[in-house]
């Protein structure tokens, strides 16, 4: 697939203020809002993706799919292998400006959060919900 751009490239203090002024904005009329974010709101902690800017898959890792995992005993320790060694970047990490300002909107505001891969640290006081696609809940 095609590589995304360099998140960096579209971090400018100019682009990030006229952002941040219109998601203000359109948040002004909602009644309820839903957050579906993906791992790259956790790459900053240390975490990484697959398909970002900097994702192994654009390295040439593929990740491992449903049929391989089933049919071979070998795929599958291989797979938990890998995860044990992966483990420790996401025990390691700890929350980024990204999990703090949703966390902020969530209490303060009309929005739920739902993570595709749940940072456990997410929210540290454990007092709101939080739905994940893929992960613990």
């Amino acid at each position: 697939g095609k590589r995304p751009p360099d998140p960096m490239s579209l971090a400018s203090p100019e682009r990030l203020e006229e952002s941040v002024s219109r998601l203000l904005d359109w948040f002004q009329d909602k009644s309820s809002v839903l957050v579906l974010t993906g791992a790259g709101l956790s790459t900053e902690s240390g975490i990484p993706d697959y398909r970002g800017y900097g994702g192994s898959y654009h390295r040439g890792h593929k990740p491992m799919v449903h049929d391989q995992f089933m049919s071979s005993e070998a795929q599958r320790r291989r797979y938990w292998g890998r995860s044990m060694v992966g483990w420790r970047d996401f025990y390691q990490s700890k929350p980024n400006s990204g999990h703090y300002a949703l966390a902020s909107l969530e209490r303060h505001g009309p929005v739920g959060v739902t993570f595709e891969d749940s940072p456990s640290y997410y929210s540290p006081d454990r007092s709101h919900d939080i739905l994940t696609s893929n992960g613990s809940n």
